[in-house]
């Protein structure tokens, strides 16, 4: 994680990464005597865009989207017997959403949280469906 402009998911109320992380460690069981499984979180990100807004008279006048934040995660899962992998499920989620200028702190925090939301709401049906065709031999 960058920690500087373009990307902002260290300025979120929780980042796309840590919300894997959380949902890895709410969702996924160990069972079985053998073997081990990684949780594997390779892009956490949202990057911010600046967006062009109107400048002069028709600017004093209209209000425009000024930022797009673009949210991501890349997930996968890898099971290993004896040092040997036997099967992983990848997922990738992605959203975005724009903010409109002038927008407060606020604004810009709920707009965060409800982005990772929805980003993690999409990595969740997704990643459900790979494990249930890729890992279906290793979860219950």
């Amino acid at each position: 994680m960058p920690f500087k402009h373009p990307n902002v998911e260290h300025l979120v109320p929780i980042s796309p990464g840590a919300s894997a992380e959380r949902w890895a460690s709410d969702i996924l069981k160990p069972v079985g005597t053998s073997g081990t499984a990684q949780f594997v979180i390779t892009n956490g990100s949202i990057i911010q865009e600046n967006l062009k807004i109107q400048k002069g008279i028709k600017g004093v006048f209209s209000i425009d989207q000024s930022k797009r934040f673009n949210a991501a995660v890349d997930v996968r899962i890898e099971i290993f017997k004896d040092q040997e992998k036997k099967a992983e499920a990848r997922t990738s989620a992605s959203r975005s959403q724009t903010l409109r200028e002038g927008a407060s702190p606020n604004t810009q925090s709920q707009l965060w949280y409800t982005l990772v939301e929805k980003l993690m709401q999409n990595f969740d049906r997704e990643m459900r469906k790979q494990i249930n065709k890729h890992l279906v031999n290793y979860a219950n």
